[in-house]
């Protein structure tokens, strides 16, 4: 496997009941294209999705919590995001989560070139 492969451990899913395996499997597969393509761009080594509901009526209140942590202890990164529907919420995370680690690696990059100077 390549480095760019996420692994098990490095996607952790919670906040599913037993009877929701089906979103939970969804959930994990679009996480870990999501990991593959962050370890392409930067230096995040792994992802932690926690998601929950409420039950408002008939319909329901997503709200997903996302961190990426960074490779050599360089910290991580946090998104927040809520929507009716759960894959809504999961992308304006993900979006997120995006939109830092650019700004992270951009920042990183200046960073580098910089000290060489």
């Amino acid at each position: 496997m390549n480095e760019t492969t996420p692994q098990s451990e490095d996607v952790i899913i919670s906040g599913f009941n037993n009877e929701e395996k089906v979103f939970s499997e969804s959930v994990r597969e679009e996480c870990n294209a999501f990991l593959s393509k962050l370890r392409r761009e930067t230096g995040v080594r792994s992802l932690e999705l926690r998601m929950k509901y409420s039950q408002h009526g008939k319909s329901r209140l997503f709200d997903v919590r996302v961190t990426a942590r960074l490779s050599d202890r360089q910290g991580d990164l946090h998104a927040q995001a809520s929507a009716r529907e759960l894959n809504l919420a999961i992308r304006r995370a993900f979006s997120e989560i995006a939109a830092q680690a650019s700004k992270t690696a951009s920042y990183k990059a200046g960073i580098r070139s910089k000290e060489r100077r």
